[in-house]
């Protein structure tokens, strides 16, 4: 075959203008890159879209130069090129000097970059310490492989290595890995070194289990991570009923293999499971299984299994533990918010039946101060600030720097000292930062982290955490539930709609996420899209009317229809008070709706008729948060039917008596919600309209874009003058101009395909 003439071959190239074409391409090319990487992240579209132009820039250069060798541009026609014609002169075309310039300069561009980016770049630091630098008593427990015929025998492998795990955590002088953590290597082809220094340990105990009959068959082995050498294994034959003692020597072993000192002269002290019964053990480890899924199904499923296994052992510690803490996310996830949870005392229950078994039992002892602090939070009218919930909280630190508390418990005391109410951040990261330590892939402590920076103002760290606990359990609804809310309170309410689709898709079978995204839809007048997730929300939970009222609400707000909007907010009120329960939007919109009628005195009449002597403004009616924040909303109603004389009179009585129960109304320092917006409802109260003006325009600029600030500015009758200054006006029409571009972006989002149902 004849060899190709390069010489004739570019001479034809050139009178093609094939390098022209190539070369404008390249140019184009880069160009729309550059626009996509400025411009996409700005509309919230995935970094990944970006990847997909750069693949479809490269993809496109051949079919560039093809086109540039087959066809031309003369006249403002395209013709087809001919074979053969005139030869092109050497010497450059103009047009040939535009297109090399062109290429000159974004080469420049793109070389420059890439310097400055180079020369700035600090040394990184290492993603993980080096082994030698890692504590020599260290151990994580990677989950036991499932030998067995059965593939569902695997809760009884991963149950095995978690008590391993208990057991072994007790031993003071030795750090082990947490269970989430070591579990994120669960079925990942990861070299021991690599997952060592991921958790921060010098050695990892493995294995596998055989189940078969009323046999188990248990191999294990110590690996020392740095150069892989087994330093203990063992095989462990044994009858199931003997799978304690099997764990028992299994711990043993380790310990003395690490040179650990036990607890206890006889080597005794490392405490197994409360039971020795093992068909409750048995129940209890597929109990834990499902809890940790933790979708409304699968903590259905626990609670029934943790209830099984105490019926086959009534004195099994940790099954009463893990159904105390099932109780716990089921109260959590059925957003049922009441001031009575009959699943907190349930829990509390259980409790307090450990610590008559178990009085030394820590994590017992601080769920115990946990629990009283929820129900105190529920009852609580004063926003769960009350002297009483302090010394609570106190003795829960106190006993969590007693010993080791589980990731469950750990993360909720930080959640309860850190934040704008108490604000002992620093202490709360400590406690934080040390959990991490042994567990740094624990997705509840990394949401705990997450939230942390979040209140802390530290936004653009409080996401990360989450994406990594994603990696680590993307099964996983309120990850998901977390980043939406996230996403939502920095205003990218497209990004939090997509994460709450993700939740539903996750945990199909909650209705409280599906009630968030009809929600959102409702908030930015979405009436059609609100309705169909509505409708959801409807089948799925038909005798939720916790859930179903408030949408009728904000479905009822967002078409305008104040009459539908009346007798729904009347249904609500009821049902609330009924419920003992707390529902802001009724109290915000009845009062509002009702004045901007001129129908106040008939709004007081009905609502005295619900609460006698919700018209005694010589002291606070009840205990009831709810019934409290409806006397003072009868307070503003009451500006409309008194004369002003006597209102005046009775607003400086009604004053003293709220600030005695609510010394932080009286408080002009502190800006944040929600306790800006009730100051100002009490400077309104008594007719100082300055100073509750002052607190709008200090602390609006700070307000949740869907916070109670923004509703209350906007639909409160009594509020009137306020949005007649000037600049609050520009702030309330620039909010709304800000909705409107969001909903129109939520309209685009329902166009994609995975938002058609």
């Amino acid at each position: 075959m004849p060899g190709i003439n390069a010489r004739k071959l570019i001479r034809e190239a050139r009178r093609r203008r094939v390098f022209r074409v190539a070369g404008l391409y390249i140019v184009a090319a880069w160009v729309v890159v550059q626009i996509a990487l400025a411009i996409f992240p700005a509309l919230s579209i995935s970094d990944t879209a970006v990847r997909y132009v750069w693949i479809a820039s490269l993809l496109g250069f051949p079919v560039a130069v093809f086109f540039g060798w087959r066809y031309d541009i003369r006249d403002g026609r395209i013709v087809r090129t001919g074979a053969g014609g005139a030869d092109v002169p050497l010497a450059l075309q103009r047009a040939d000097f535009a297109v090399l310039a062109a290429i000159g300069i974004v080469t420049l561009m793109i070389l420059s970059g890439a310097f400055r980016e180079i020369t700035s770049m600090e040394p990184p630091e290492p993603l993980w310490p080096s082994l030698d630098d890692i504590d020599s008593a260290s151990v994580a427990v990677l989950p036991f492989v499932n030998m067995s015929a059965d593939p569902n025998n695997e809760y009884f492998s991963d149950g095995l290595t978690e008590t391993l795990l208990h057991m072994l955590a007790q031993l003071p002088d030795l750090k082990v890995s947490a269970r989430t953590s070591a579990f994120s290597f669960k079925n990942k082809d990861v070299d021991i070194r690599t997952i060592a220094l991921a958790l921060g340990v010098a050695h990892v105990l493995e294995g596998s289990v055989q189940k078969s009959g009323d046999r188990v068959r248990v191999t294990a082995q110590l690996i020392r991570a740095d150069d892989g050498f087994h330093v203990w294994s063992h095989n462990y034959d044994r009858t199931l009923d003997d799978v304690f003692a099997i764990q028992d020597e299994i711990s043993g072993d380790v310990a003395i293999a690490l040179g650990s000192t036990l607890l206890g002269d006889d080597n005794a002290g490392i405490r197994n499971v409360e039971t020795m019964n093992f068909a409750a053990y048995d129940i209890y480890l597929r109990a834990l299984e499902q809890q940790n899924i933790n979708t409304l199904e699968a903590l259905s499923k626990a609670d029934e299994l943790f209830r099984a296994a105490l019926e086959k052992d009534p004195e099994f510690v940790d099954a009463k533990l893990g159904l105390a803490r099932n109780y716990i996310w089921q109260y959590w996830k059925g957003s049922v918010f009441n001031s009575d949870p009959e699943e907190y005392r349930s829990a509390q229950t259980l409790v307090e039946e450990i610590l008559a078994q178990r009085p030394d039992n820590l994590s017992a002892q601080v769920m115990d101060q946990l629990l009283r602090l929820y129900i105190g939070y529920s009852q609580s009218p004063n926003f769960g600030t009350d002297e009483s919930l302090e010394a609570i909280v106190n003795e829960m630190v106190r006993l969590a720097e007693g010993g080791r508390i589980d990731s469950f418990l750990t993360a909720r005391l930080v959640f309860q000292i850190t934040g704008p109410f108490r604000g002992r951040n620093v202490e709360g990261l400590e406690l934080l930062l040390t959990a991490l330590e042994t567990d740094p892939l624990n997705v509840d402590l990394l949401t705990t982290l997450s939230t942390f920076y979040w209140e802390t103002d530290r936004p653009d760290e409080a996401k990360p955490p989450l994406l990594t606990a994603l990696q680590v359990a993307p099964e996983n609804p309120e990850l998901y539930r977390s980043l939406g809310s996230l996403a939502f309170n920095q205003e990218n309410v497209v990004e939090a709609q997509d994460w709450f689709r993700q939740a539903h898709v996750a945990d199909p079978d909650d209705p409280a996420i599906v009630r968030t995204i009809a929600r959102i839809f409702y908030l930015f007048g979405l009436l059609s899209e609100g309705d169909q997730w509505f409708d959801q929300v409807r089948a799925m939970a038909p005798g939720r009317a916790d859930l179903i009222i408030d949408l009728e609400i904000e479905a009822a707000a967002a078409a305008q229809d104040q009459d539908r909007l009346l007798k729904v907010l009347e249904e609500a009120i009821e049902f609330t008070i009924t419920a003992e329960s707390y529902d802001f939007l009724s109290t915000v919109y009845y009062p509002s709706v009702m004045g901007a009628q001129g129908r106040s005195q008939e709004a007081l009449d009905y609502l005295t008729e619900l609460i006698p002597g919700l018209q005694d403004y010589s002291k606070l009616i009840g205990t009831s948060r709810y019934e409290q924040f409806l006397q003072g909303q009868s307070f503003l109603l009451q500006q409309d039917v008194m004369d002003q004389e006597r209102y005046e009179r009775l607003a400086e009585g009604f004053a003293e008596i709220a600030e005695a129960q609510y010394p932080w109304l009286a408080d002009t320092t502190d800006p944040g919600e929600p306790r800006t917006i009730y100051k100002i409802m009490y400077r309104t109260w008594l007719g100082d309209h300055d100073q509750a003006l002052e607190l709008l325009l200090e602390g609006h600029a700070d307000w949740p874009m869907l916070g109670e600030g923004w509703l209350l500015l906007q639909v409160y009758p009594w509020f009137e003058r306020y949005r007649n200054d000037p600049e609050l006006a520009v702030a309330i029409r620039q909010h709304e101009k800000k909705k409107a571009r969001i909903a129109d972006e939520l309209r685009e989002m329902v166009k994609r395909p995975e938002w058609r149902y």
